[in-house]
């Protein structure tokens, strides 16, 4: 460098990646941004330096989105004392650069194709031996990083009854749509049995952990001048929640995708199924998934790290799963989902299963008898002995009221029978799908790591929820249920291969 500059200022970049869907193999790159060179990066910092407190960052953009940022904190140094002779465009998996030395604004740019988490380290050093460093983690379409939430649902009527949540909630009440809390779709009041309204005044009735909020649109409620926020907010403090806080967002989209998203994002054509790795080299062989002509399914043992397109219903039964990243699937139709899911490498931070479905999830919905033909003591499940099933039930009998609208249909018994229709293609099968009551494991199940996406998502377990439920509409186990986002969400990519305007848009 010229002898005019009276200070130095060295950025050092240390990139990890750890997803890319482009699946591009890519190790650990260490660089000087102003030379050519790689220089070894001392472990311990020569004595004669001040150094100064390292500074965490978290800078969070969507897919394909350059982000621009600024490197300041009470510990940097001053804006005078900071010069540099280059600074280099440095591609990995996104390409950092400095684009105002004294102000120290950055723009980061994810590589094309790449979602996921990749890490950076900024240091900055002039000649009077002082220095900082910037440990910046870059999260490129992560849907859920910023909210972190246990439920982002447009009908929380049912779910939130009597409900304990941990973490977030993301709910719009079905803005948009003539059923907005208890339209004239419905004929049903706000509070007097809809889905889409305040179901007998649940928002009182749930416990909310302190300090979590309940996002919903900036916008007020029909035939009224009080925004929903400060309703939402009134029903919190008269009920157990009165510390947790309503929010306001400009934008709300809760959905699930369409065969034709999922289609294009996997290049589709006539393909059943089709795998894509996390990584081409060290991740595992798809093993366990099985075409069953009409349908795809797996029972026990499921090897999977990455994202699988499935053109068909699917039925998953005590799944144990190996994976490094987590395994995502991809449905176009309904999924049938029963018993426990263990993870073979319990002490992988990363584990976690994703699913997607155009259709509905159904989690221990069926008939109240075991395969043998035993009929199960099923007096106190009321919805099974009404219905005889409780597909039926939550589908076509009882529960499919016409305040059970999905945005895709206008029909919601006509829908309910193409679920069970995909239902009767398994049971001709492997015969009649046992309500979780019915099940040698019972109704207590517990899932963590697990996120759930689809119009419509159904559970009989009475369980603990760690993930994240994305959905028109959820009805799971009533009273004294419990969701908790699941922090891993935070660390992997989520359904990478969809824009997360097909399932989850929050806009400031």
């Amino acid at each position: 460098m010229k002898t005019r500059f009276r200070y130095l200022f060295s950025l050092v970049l240390i990139l990890v990646s750890f997803q890319n869907c482009s699946k591009i193999d890519v190790k650990n790159i260490q660089r000087d941004l102003g030379s050519t060179a790689v220089p070894e990066i001392p472990e311990v910092i020569t004595s004669g330096f001040l150094t100064l407190p390292e500074v965490d960052v978290l800078i969070e953009t969507d897919f394909e989105v350059p982000k621009t940022f600024n490197l300041n904190s009470e510990a940097t140094l001053p804006a005078s004392q900071v010069t540099i002779s280059d600074a280099t465009s440095m591609p990995i998996k996104g390409r950092l650069i400095n684009i105002n030395i004294a102000a120290r604004n950055f723009t980061y740019t994810p590589a094309h194709g790449f979602r996921g988490n990749e890490k950076a380290n900024v240091k900055i050093r002039d000649t009077n031996n002082k220095e900082i460093m910037f440990k910046i983690t870059f999260r490129v379409g992560n849907a859920l990083s910023s909210f972190e939430p246990a439920l982002a649902v447009r009908g929380v009527g049912c779910i939130l009854c009597h409900a304990n949540i941990k973490s977030n909630i993301i709910t719009d009440f079905g803005l948009g749509s003539e059923y907005y809390f208890g339209g004239t779709a419905s004929g049903l009041g706000w509070n007097s049995g809809n889905i889409y309204g305040n179901h007998a005044e649940n928002l009182r009735s749930i416990s909310l952990t302190d300090n979590k909020s309940i996002f919903v649109p900036a916008i007020t409620l029909p035939n009224s001048a009080q925004t929903l926020k400060a309703y939402v907010q009134s029903e919190l403090n008269l009920g157990s929640s009165s510390a947790a806080v309503a929010s306001e967002k400009n934008k709300i989209y809760i959905g699930a995708p369409v065969e034709s998203d999922l289609t294009a994002a996997f290049h589709i054509t006539n393909e059943r199924s089709k795998y894509f790795k996390n990584d081409s080299n060290s991740s595992p062989d798809l093993i366990g998934l099985m075409d069953s002509n009409n349908f795809f399914q797996v029972i026990g043992n499921f090897s999977c790290d990455g994202d699988v397109f499935i053109r068909g219903p699917l039925y998953l039964d005590n799944l144990k799963i190996k994976t490094l990243q987590g395994c995502r699937l991809y449905v176009v139709g309904s999924v049938f989902l029963y018993g426990e899911i263990q993870y073979v490498d319990a002490s992988n931070i990363n584990n976690n299963l994703q699913i997607t479905s155009t259709k509905s999830i159904n989690v221990g919905l069926g008939t109240p008898f075991n395969k043998a033909g035993k009929l199960c003591d099923v007096n106190t499940h009321a919805e099974t002995v009404r219905s005889g099933s409780s597909l039926r039930s939550r589908y076509v009998d009882v529960w499919t009221v016409p305040s059970q609208f999905v945005r895709s249909t206008t029909n919601p018994k006509a829908y309910g029978q193409s679920i069970l229709a995909e239902a009767g293609l398994i049971e001709s099968q492997i015969g009649a799908l046992p309500d979780a009551s019915c099940r040698p494991e019972g109704r207590t199940v517990h899932y963590e790591k697990l996120l759930l996406n689809a119009p419509a998502v159904n559970s009989r377990y009475t369980g603990n929820f760690s993930g994240t439920v994305i959905a028109e509409y959820a009805i799971m186990a009533l009273g004294a249920f419990k969701f908790e986002f699941d922090p891993v969400f935070k660390l992997v990519p989520v359904l990478p291969v969809l824009d997360a305007s097909k399932y989850l848009k929050v806009g400031n």
